[in-house]
């Protein structure tokens, strides 16, 4: 049971961020204590991913994959009504550009692939030739599915976790961000029986939790196309054991994220140039 006092306190924050704004409230809080609460930072986080209709960005890659750190940068545009995706990656040279929309192509990825063979490819986003080394999928481009997996690791029984700190700020492209710190001491892996046309990426989507993390705790898994219907696999019970977060102290939303495990760095995320809802 909450008590009184703090029943009042969390009230009295709500209240606030209704009347006067996310960004009001952040810089009055600051100005008098130093440093938000990580429950307000929360809320004003997901108010802010959830007013998302639309954004654009240049997405910093950076993933660990056989034990080799890779490194991409994309041009991303996301819209979720209708929900639709444009991928144009720039570096480390110009690539593939890939543009996906749930009304289009019988569900299928149109794929300029800017070479050989010349023509537009329409492959399936789930499917094997555009996900053969990779931690995700298509459908976990964008700030939306970041803030669901963030919600995922930062409550515990629908309870805040104590794990979670404010270590600062800090810039990042030149924006001012609170750096957040979470740590999940309980992070280990459950057995699950793969159901009929699951693969690694539709169970790695159920549960919030990287597909490539999926094949690497289970031997027998060579990818993520490896399983059988009935087979027993391992998931991870979280999507990371720790992490780090870099929330924009103007705009609420989180513009960095890195994520890692027993061997160190794991995965890092930059989302520059964020452009919400506009025009396009």
């Amino acid at each position: 049971m909450i008590a009184p006092e703090n029943r009042k306190c969390t009230l009295l924050k709500s209240a606030l961020l209704a009347s006067f704004g996310i960004a009001t409230v952040l810089f009055l809080i600051a100005a008098t204590s130093g440093t938000p609460e990580i429950e307000v930072l929360n809320s004003s986080m997901f108010d802010a991913i959830d007013r998302i209709e639309f954004h654009d960005f240049n997405l910093e890659k950076h993933e660990r994959i056989d034990g080799i750190m890779g490194y991409e940068k994309w041009k991303v545009e996301v819209n979720y009504k209708p929900y639709w995706i444009s991928m144009d990656r720039t570096t480390p040279e110009d690539g593939p550009k890939l543009y996906w929309h749930e009304n289009k192509n019988d569900g299928d990825a149109k794929v300029d692939p800017n070479g050989f063979p010349w023509i537009d490819l329409y492959l399936d986003p789930r499917g094997k030739t555009l996900n053969k080394k990779a931690h995700h999928n298509i459908f976990s481009l964008g700030l939306k599915h970041f803030g669901n997996v963030w919600h995922s690791m930062c409550y515990k029984n629908g309870v805040l976790r104590d794990e979670i700190e404010v270590l600062g700020t800090e810039k990042v492209d030149g924006r001012v961000t609170w750096v957040l710190s979470l740590e999940i001491p309980e992070y280990s892996s459950f057995k699950i029986k793969v159901k009929k046309d699951e693969s690694i990426f539709t169970i790695s989507e159920r549960y919030l939790v990287p597909a490539d993390k999926i094949v690497m705790i289970n031997p027998d898994v060579d990818d993520i196309f490896d399983v059988d219907e009935g087979q027993e696999i391992l998931v991870p019970t979280h999507y990371a054991s720790s992490g780090k977060l870099w929330l924009d102290q103007e705009t609420s939303l989180p513009i960095k994220q890195e994520v890692y495990d027993e061997k160190g760095l794991y995965e890092r995320y930059v989302y520059l140039g964020v452009q919400v809802n506009n025009s396009h």
